[in-house]
């Protein structure tokens, strides 16, 4: 029985760590992507999603004539996020892969209509 339980441990562990490689892998090719092949545009927080311990930002912002959507897991009630205009980098490479600057609110008129939003 112990044999058991020690090969299921380490089975679960290994895939643990291989998930967790993978996810970090994603998380690297998204961030070089962006880095390389960075366009600097706007986007609007549109919906603030909370689960248990977790709470993301969904923002869309547009590249290109197409509208694009994407999420950044925040550490407070975001409320305070929510129908703004922030600063977003996306990769030219990949118009998907986008990081937000929620530090760097966007309250010029001018500049939100030029990024293909309306302006209230």
């Amino acid at each position: 029985m112990k044999f058991k339980q020690s090969t299921v441990g380490a089975i679960f562990i290994t895939i643990i760590i291989v998930l967790g490689y993978f996810i970090y892998k994603d998380n690297e090719v998204k961030e070089t992507s962006i880095n390389n092949n960075k366009h600097i545009t706007i986007c609007k927080v549109y919906k603030i999603n909370s689960r248990r311990s977790f709470t993301d930002a969904c923002y869309y912002y547009k590249y290109n004539n197409e509208s694009y959507e994407s999420w950044e897991s925040i550490h407070n009630s975001g409320n305070q996020y929510l129908n703004r205009y922030y600063k977003v980098w996306v990769s030219t490479e990949n118009p998907e892969y986008s990081k937000i600057f929620l530090n760097q609110e966007i309250t010029d008129s001018t500049e939100i209509v030029s990024a293909g939003f309306e302006y209230n």
